[in-house]
């Protein structure tokens, strides 16, 4: 899943420098823009995924010092990061669900009751 993350953030830096070009025709910026709006809640949570894992590395690191309160503060620190990452990872897969085509599509349901 993480490998697949990677790629989906360079191809959002890519379409990110594509716009910064401003070379393009205006159904290529419409198309563009709808792209990076899409991928961008994906590419925001995989970079906190990745801050997160930065710091429990650190967490872990000051696990192991000689201090007790260090140690305990680094402890408790690793339970809510563990947390979070647990929900991000959640959240995460929601994202990466395929869309359907007519997802972009507004729908307008009136229910009625009826005789029958």
């Amino acid at each position: 899943m993480f490998e697949h993350l990677a790629e989906v953030e360079q191809k959002f830096i890519a379409l990110e420098q594509s716009l910064m070009q401003g070379e393009m025709s205006s159904a290529e910026l419409q198309k563009v823009t709808k792209e990076r709006a899409d991928l961008e809640p994906i590419v925001e949570s995989y970079r906190l995924w990745v801050d997160i894992e930065t710091a429990l590395a650190d967490a872990a690191e000051m696990c192991a010092s000689d201090d007790a309160e260090m140690r305990e503060l680094a402890e408790q620190e690793s339970r809510e990061l563990l947390k979070k990452q647990e929900e991000l990872k959640q959240q995460l897969t929601i994202l990466l669900l395929p869309k359907a085509p007519n997802d972009d599509r507004t729908v307008i349901l009136e229910i009625r009751a009826g005789t029958g």
